[in-house]
């Protein structure tokens, strides 16, 4: 399925939403994001049941993502878990004055399921040592899971070798579900623009 459109200059804030059907055995979807200014535009996926799925902006250079069933076959920024079956929503927030056609494709799909890089789920419920008075940490950071450079495995090495205590990572209008496997706090955070 292929929704598009083109945003209304003249409104300075716009919301358009897109309904689609999800079929009984659907083990995966995939949202790809064909076209669109590369800016905050925020991008939700909404369940049948009204749960939010995905959650990512056209300021990414990731331009596909899948929603399985199974955490490992996730994408970033995407919750797993049952897909239920009835209507889906897609829904696009512009928040400032944004000139562009837009394109995202839908593909539903029940077939055998992608196997990521290895990564673990951000949890706050690990507990960790404090031996320490004084700690390092990042607290504002972009990879290119929105519109910075790095990737999460790069991410990765430059806080073992800054010896960073702790990181909250702050993509543009997406939470980050998954993160390289660290013996360090990850404070779930975004950056709402």
């Amino acid at each position: 399925m292929i929704f598009k459109g083109t945003f209304d200059n003249n409104k300075k804030v716009e919301k358009l939403e897109y309904r689609f059907e999800i079929p009984e055995g659907t083990n995966r979807i995939s949202l790809n994001l064909t076209k669109g200014a590369f800016k905050d535009v925020i991008i939700s996926l909404e369940d049948s049941e009204g749960r939010t799925r995905v959650l990512t902006s056209f300021k990414t250079f990731k331009k596909k993502y899948y929603l399985t069933t199974h955490w490992e076959s996730t994408s970033n920024c995407c919750i797993p878990g049952d897909i239920p079956a009835g209507e889906w929503k897609i829904k696009l927030l512009k928040p400032y004055l944004v000139d562009s056609e837009f394109e995202l494709e839908v593909i539903v799909e029940n077939g055998n399921l992608i196997k990521k890089e290895n990564m673990k789920k951000i949890s706050l419920k690990e507990h960790y040592p404090d031996t320490k008075e004084w700690y390092a940490g990042e607290l504002h950071n972009h990879t290119n899971v929105s519109d910075g450079r790095m990737t999460l495995k790069e991410l990765k090495k430059e806080i073992l070798d800054k010896d960073i205590d702790f990181i909250f990572p702050t993509e543009h209008n997406s939470v980050l579900t998954k993160y390289p496997d660290l013996d360090k706090p990850v404070i779930p955070s975004t950056e709402l623009t």
